[in-house]
């Protein structure tokens, strides 16, 4: 039976989220009470971008990740001209939270995963007690922090770096695919993956920056999604193939067509032989 201070508790969604992270830890009584006081007014977000996965698609994985529900819009080539102007600099992506608009990707996604990357628990006991929890999506100390900014600004120098060779493969320009990849691409990879191999060598928890998952591990392992166009993509690199793979098991589905291009992820069918049944 819960105590009499129950009815004045007012608990947040938050709080309601690391419950179900944490739920084999609690009573089912404990969980219905912290959804019947959750809030009437929750928090709207609504995600802008173009039809497509590029720099939104971090901003809609963060959300998923915390669990939280969003409005996806989604505007067309033909559609953006007439909401250019709605926006806060006049590109996408765009987070609404509340009718209140936040530009530029990277500024949004430290935004919600600071905000989802700690909660308070609110525990029952002859007095109420609050702890406050580290998931740590966005670090969980000031260094890690800035670890994890650092990390994903690299990863993003890298994404410019290669964009003239990306127009080319994915088919949005014309030019020397060879020309670019031996002068553009293979050597700002090679570059990247180099300092992406040794940050997961010195990890003892498979993540880039401490014991758990950051928003930077789903800007990386974003990437994956160019292998769909250049197989090659991880080869030379079969330290760091996996890697994307561990963090989004919805990457499962690229390593067939991976395994049949990649003469270095050989070691993949002893991992997951299911996959290529």
């Amino acid at each position: 039976m819960l105590l009499k201070w129950s009815k004045k508790v007012v608990v947040t969604w938050g709080q309601i989220w690391a419950v179900r992270w944490m739920r084999q830890n609690f009573p089912s009584e404990f969980q219905n009470f912290l959804r019947s006081r959750l809030r009437d007014e929750m928090v709207q977000y609504k995600v802008t971008y173009f039809d497509g996965r590029g720099v939104g698609e971090l901003i809609r994985q963060v959300l998923t990740v915390a669990e939280q529900d969003f409005e996806d819009v989604r505007y067309t080539d033909e559609q953006w001209p007439k909401h250019k102007a709605e926006m806060p600099f006049g590109q996408l992506p765009v987070l609404e939270i509340d009718g209140k608009k936040l530009a530029q990707s990277f500024a949004i996604a430290r935004f919600l995963a600071r905000k989802y990357g700690t909660f308070s628990i609110l525990f029952i006991s002859e007095q109420p007690c609050r702890r406050t929890q580290k998931l740590g999506f966005a670090g969980k100390n000031a260094f890690d922090e800035a670890l994890v900014d650092s990390i994903a600004d690299q990863l993003r120098d890298y994404v410019v770096e290669i964009r003239p060779f990306y127009k080319v493969a994915m088919g949005f320009e014309e030019g020397d695919l060879t020309a670019l990849t031996k002068d553009v691409y293979g050597p700002a990879r090679d570059k990247m993956f180099t300092i992406i191999r040794k940050l997961l060598k010195n990890s003892k928890s498979g993540y880039l920056v401490g014991d758990s998952l950051t928003w930077a591990d789903l800007y990386l392992a974003e990437f994956a999604e160019f292998a769909k166009k250049v197989p090659s993509y991880y080869e030379g690199f079969p330290e760091v193939i996996l890697y994307p793979f561990l963090i989004r098991p919805m990457n499962y589905q690229i390593l067939g067509l991976l395994f049949k291009n990649c003469k270095s992820c050989l070691f993949l069918r002893a991992y997951k032989p299911s996959l290529y049944a």
